[in-house]
């Protein structure tokens, strides 16, 4: 009895890899993302502090500047004050022994003194009473010499001061022969205009 044969017509495995529509089985699975590495930045220390530092010292010498210039202004904003201070000041103490000095004898002299470095207004208020004055001084025959003791602002505002004057003054008239000194406390405001200080108020207190 012979051995059994082998079917012809069954197909043998064939040693191979499968394909499907052409392309290997390898190629079937999942495709990675395509990834590019990002170059590696290595941080200089020495350059980064170095870099604050000089932040640090612009930052300090802004500070500074900023600093001096409002000392600075501060400090001309002041000297600019004493300089209006003293400025009114004087005008009011030589304003005021201008008026405080007379003589019944020169009125022409005595009103241009009282009417020099004033306000319009001012000007205009001794001529309204200059009539009478005049008359008065004539009759009594007058004759007086002032004398500043001492200023002092008592309040101020942009472009005007308010200023007490303490002074004496020396009189004599028809009726006393010998002079008499009397002390006499003004009352003065002083304002600025157009760049120059004028007075627009004098009186008694």
């Amino acid at each position: 009895m012979s051995a059994p044969t082998k079917d012809a017509n069954i197909e043998q495995p064939i040693d191979r890899e499968e394909t499907v529509d052409g392309q290997s089985a390898d190629t079937r699975g999942p495709r990675r993302a395509l990834t590019v590495p990002l170059p590696r930045v290595r941080l200089d220390r020495r350059r980064l502090g170095l870099g604050v530092a000089v932040i640090a010292v612009l930052a300090l010498v802004i500070g500074c500047a900023i600093a001096w210039r409002s000392a600075a202004s501060a400090r001309d904003d002041l000297r600019a004050g004493q300089a209006d201070v003293a400025a009114v000041s004087e005008l009011a103490r030589t304003y005021t022994q201008r008026s405080l000095t007379y003589d019944y004898r020169k009125l022409d002299d005595f009103f241009t003194a009282v009417t020099t470095d004033v306000t319009p207004a001012l000007r205009t208020k001794y001529g309204q009473v200059r009539d009478t004055l005049s008359e008065i001084m004539t009759k009594s025959q007058v004759i007086a010499t002032g004398e500043i003791l001492g200023t002092s602002v008592t309040a101020s505002k942009p472009d005007r001061y308010d200023l007490l004057v303490f002074a004496t003054q020396k009189t004599q008239n028809i009726q006393q022969a010998e002079p008499g000194e009397a002390p006499n406390l003004l009352k003065l405001t002083v304002v600025r205009r157009e760049g120059k200080w004028l007075v627009d108020d004098y009186a008694s207190r």
